[in-house]
């Protein structure tokens, strides 16, 4: 049976013109807390909405009598940089973060919290990815060029859905990627330090409000960018991409 046993969990939400889901997607992790007996923190950061999401959140907060922590960046900063920010200000034991697009839901950290007894984070992937064609072919890849480029064993690298200790933060946490680009630097920092990890199926839904940003040409222009700073990084210090640890990849129990 699914237990927390004595952690505290950080669970980060970032959110870019998501008025039409966020509420329900911070109602959802709110009652999955009050079910599992869970003590924790919810961290919303809006990234410079311009769809009422930031008034919305922050009526929220007064609703909710300080139960969220609301974190603004005064203008879009990128997907990667919502995440940082969510990242640095939790305090719990475990960190915890979901997109906030209503395409994954909470309670698959059941299955994925246990393992952390054993090894440092876990992450996603979607069994079947609820997205249109276009944006699968781009998924494959990127997800291709990554492995290949920075010789990572992670599937499904950009996921939304991962957990992992926070004592790891300050070593896995991207240092050139501020948009899309976060998941590939994140893996890679990960197995580069030989930090053990697993991945494990979660659902993917559809979603059924507001539009995804990922296919936009200024998304992937940035994430291309970030990408050459890294490599050119690499390349200034000398360092050997070759990762140390495959990863395991678990089924749900």
């Amino acid at each position: 049976m699914f237990s927390m046993k004595t952690h505290t969990i950080s669970v980060v939400l970032p959110c870019y013109n998501e008025a039409a889901i966020i509420e329900r997607t911070i109602l959802q992790v709110i009652n999955w807390m009050k079910e599992y007996n869970i003590h924790g923190e919810i961290i919303v950061v809006d990234d410079g909405s311009k769809d009422g999401s930031d008034k919305l959140i922050d009526s929220l907060h007064r609703q909710l009598n300080g139960k969220l922590t609301i974190l603004h960046h005064a203008h879009n900063k990128g997907y990667g940089a919502a995440l940082r920010t969510g990242c640095d200000a939790a305090k719990m034991d475990v960190i915890a973060f979901m997109d906030s697009d209503g395409q994954f839901n909470i309670r698959e950290l059941n299955a994925m919290l246990p393992l952390l007894e054993s090894i440092e984070m876990v992450a996603g992937i979607r069994k079947e990815r609820s997205d249109n064609m276009v944006r699968k072919t781009n998924a494959l890849l990127w997800n291709t060029l990554m492995q290949w480029t920075l010789r990572l064993h992670a599937k499904d690298i950009d996921c939304g859905l991962k957990i992992f200790n926070r004592h790891i933060w300050p070593t896995i946490r991207p240092v050139f990627a501020t948009g899309n680009f976060f998941g590939a630097e994140l893996f890679f920092r990960l197995e580069r330090n030989n930090i053990p990890y697993a991945q494990v199926p979660v659902t993917h839904y559809w979603r059924r409000h507001g539009k995804a940003s990922g296919a936009r040409l200024h998304v992937i222009y940035r994430a291309f960018k970030e990408f050459s700073l890294l490599l050119w990084d690499i390349w200034l210090s000398k360092s050997s991409a070759q990762p140390r640890l495959r990863n395991r990849t678990l089924a749900h129990e």
